[in-house]
């Protein structure tokens, strides 16, 4: 499936529904090209609520991932790069996100433009992982008005 966004606006997202239902397994394929790379961006995701859900996101010219566990201090799991930056607007990056919520000890697994980038966890997982099988998938912004994608995202 070939979806391309070009977001500029707050709550701008594709919408897909619930059908993504809830996969242990993910392996999340964007290309972008912004046109701010110093303030927080959701790209896609599954999102409820102000601090319940996954995303893949860019902020400060880094590149990250955030995953909701049930009973993580903190709400979410963050894990987040700055060896690889995502230094310059107008340019297309591609991002390829895995994340395997199968197990507690599973880190997400970050590339840029075909290279794994290190990536840091902030939190460590506990409790199970929040099921999202009734909430809905977007592209662009997922949740909170203010981190919406300032760019294209295209094609997933």
């Amino acid at each position: 499936m070939a979806i391309e966004g070009n977001f500029s606006t707050i709550n701008q997202r594709i919408n897909f529904g619930t059908a993504l239902g809830v996969i242990p397994q993910k392996t999340i394929l964007l290309w972008i090209n912004l046109n701010d790379v110093t303030n927080p961006q959701s790209l896609c995701g599954k999102w409820v609520g102000p601090t319940s859900g996954w995303t893949p996101f860019v902020m400060s010219s880094d590149v990250g991932f955030t995953y909701k566990w049930s009973t993580t201090p903190g709400q979410n799991v963050l894990w987040t790069t700055t060896s690889f930056p995502i230094a310059s607007t107008g340019v297309n990056y591609q991002i390829v996100i895995t994340y395997d919520h199968s197990s507690t000890s599973n880190n997400a697994l970050i590339y840029v433009n075909g290279s794994n980038v290190v990536a840091t966890r902030f939190q460590t997982p506990s409790g199970s992982p929040l099921d999202l099988a009734g909430d809905d998938f977007s592209i662009g912004a997922v949740y909170s008005t203010d981190k919406f994608p300032n760019g294209k995202i295209y094609p997933v």
